[in-house]
């Protein structure tokens, strides 16, 4: 069953630089659940399976808020059982106050949401092996102007999130072929990692774009 949450997506070039922290941690024998290039994101609110559409939207466009840069920041983790490793950014006030707003505008339209509270950050791998925060961050800003609605669903026991409706942004175009009304990515490869470009589903293991 599909779970709704609303993020900041990120474009290519934000996405490489969190890929080689990624990379680095790997190098170092962190072993886990790596969060694919696809599905990077930070989430602001996470809604879950039970969702009203129509009211998310009303309350997603009703948050109003002045672009504001997003720059990466130090390595974290949860103090959790099964562990994760995230990556912070360097000055979380305004993602905090977006966040703030945003729950604000879905408590007010009657949509519940996780009651967690809100902490600036990129999941980068889940179940990791070890703990690991001493990488350099390679320097990466990217410009937040828009909310994006989102949905995971399980395909084949991958967790893919799909964009489910964004207040007005286009997302990237993927390249590839388009069979039967679809885009299939290429893929580029790194020295350790192939990196899907797109969200999507995963039939017979390739990733495919899909917007709803």
């Amino acid at each position: 069953m599909a779970r709704i949450f609303i993020a900041i997506r990120f474009n290519d070039e934000f996405k490489e630089k969190l890929v080689e922290i990624q990379d680095s941690l790997k190098l170092r024998g962190v072993t886990g659940n790596y969060c694919s290039y696809g599905n990077l994101h930070m989430t602001l609110a996470f809604i879950g399976e039970n969702y009203d559409l129509p009211a998310i939207r009303k309350a997603v466009d009703e948050v109003e808020f002045e672009p504001f840069d997003l720059s990466l920041g130090n390595l974290g983790t949860f103090p959790t059982k099964a562990g994760v490793i995230w990556c912070g950014v360097k000055d979380g006030t305004s993602a905090t106050s977006l966040a703030n707003q945003l729950r604000e505008r879905l408590t007010a339209n009657g949509v519940p949401f996780s009651g967690l509270a809100f902490v600036p950050h990129i999941s980068l791998v889940q179940h990791p092996s070890a703990i690991i925060t001493d990488i350099t961050i390679p320097d990466a800003t990217i410009r937040v102007e828009k909310l994006f609605v989102m949905k995971s669903e399980r395909i084949d026991g991958e967790l893919t999130p799909n964009r489910e409706q964004s207040s007005s942004l286009e997302l990237p175009r993927c390249e590839g072929r388009r069979p039967k009304g679809q885009l299939t990515p290429n893929r580029e490869q790194s020295s350790s990692l192939e990196l899907p470009r797109c969200e999507g589903r995963r039939p017979k293991g390739q990733l495919i774009y899909s917007e709803v």
